[in-house]
């Protein structure tokens, strides 16, 4: 392959790839509530508010009453990126990868 074609490094695909995996998790693990109980669960955290305030809006210009829908509202996670794992949270470390069969199955990394 030609790395001349790529729209960007690895890395940042990798990245890229990674968030969207780690907000499903965190869809995983979250809990049924109200676009009211994701502000809330926002706190003092603007991007995360702006977020939810996007969706919010997004929703409702797609004609979905937000009332009557219910969400799921994942926990924060923090990311330990030395070790591509969460820091303290073995739920979510958990659904980091599924059970393999073997012989089809990757080493352990160290």
């Amino acid at each position: 392959r030609n790395s001349a074609e790529l729209n960007a490094d690895i890395i940042e695909c990798v990245r890229s790839s990674n968030l969207c995996h780690l907000a499903s998790i965190s869809h995983a693990l979250g809990a049924p509530g109200s676009a009211a109980d994701a502000m809330q669960a926002a706190g003092d955290h603007a991007a995360y508010a702006e977020a939810v305030d996007r969706m919010v809006n997004h929703l409702h210009a797609n004609a979905v009453d937000v009332g009557a829908s219910t969400l799921s509202i994942g926990p924060t996670l923090e990311i330990d990126p030395a070790h591509d794992r969460f820091a303290q949270d073995d739920a979510a470390n958990t659904l980091m990868a599924r059970v393999e069969r073997a012989p089809y199955t990757f080493p352990e990394p160290t």
